[in-house]
């Protein structure tokens, strides 16, 4: 047993010793890393209809997670590098099922699996064109807030698992209050973290420069710090 997987099983008994079940997520993710996985989950995190998948579709160069109007994004699913194409189901009792890339939104979506009946516990895409942004696997969640309360449930446990984190915020109704909770908690998990402002289309370039002094104004005020920000178009055109 190496060195870190002994400090990591006393970590883990001391834990369940003195009853710490809160670190049971952060202990659980160390000892998925400790089985080889060799990439670093980029998570994407932020309220319904923030923009989340679209962005993704965008790093990919087409429409693999589904959008639209109504929730979608019903379970975690991961996107990295691999030289061929290919999407796998991983379901809660430890099935696994090869589907193809077109059929991901019949387990990832809302409307085709909802309140996922099916019992998918992640869906694993492979793509060769994330070959650039290699190690980083990009891992969309379920939005925040909406009417599917398994939903957010969903996107809070996969928080100890991030390395870093991406928070999807509408320009139009930047960092509410449930935005500022949601980064209060991700700052727990991780310091790497990335505003994405979307739908910075919808405004004009003095109401941006509005909209991220604003910003910048709530971060201060609320650690006295500050996070990259940078705005995304609807179009998926990044905005500076």
């Amino acid at each position: 047993m190496s060195d870190f997987a002994s400090m990591l099983n006393r970590v883990a008994g001391l834990a369940k010793e003195f009853k710490l079940a809160n670190l049971r997520p952060q202990i659980a993710a160390c000892e998925d890393l400790a089985q080889g996985h060799d990439g670093i989950d980029v998570a994407v995190f932020g309220r319904f209809k923030a923009g989340k998948s679209s962005f993704l579709n965008h790093l990919v160069g087409r429409d693999v997670l589904p959008i639209g109007v109504v929730p979608l994004t019903a379970v975690i699913t991961r996107l990295r590098f691999r030289p061929m194409e290919r999407a796998e189901v991983c379901y809660v009792d430890g099935r696994a099922e090869v589907i193809p890339v077109k059929d991901i939104r019949l387990f990832v979506s809302e409307n085709e699996n909802h309140e996922n009946q099916k019992e998918v516990a992640a869906v694993e895409v492979e793509l060769p064109a994330l070959e650039g942004l290699a190690p980083l696997q990009f891992v969309d969640t379920p939005g925040l807030g909406n009417a599917f309360r398994h939903n957010t449930e969903a996107a809070m446990k996969w928080l100890a698992n991030v390395g870093a984190a991406l928070m999807a915020v509408s320009s139009d109704a930047p960092l509410s209050e449930r935005d500022l909770a949601l980064l209060e908690e991700l700052r727990r998990y991780t310091p790497r973290i990335v505003l994405l402002l979307t739908k910075a289309d919808l405004l004009t370039m003095p109401q941006r420069a509005e909209v991220l002094a604003f910003v910048r104004q709530q971060l201060r005020r609320k650690w006295e710090t500050e996070f990259p920000v940078f705005f995304i178009r609807s179009d998926r055109k990044k905005v500076h």
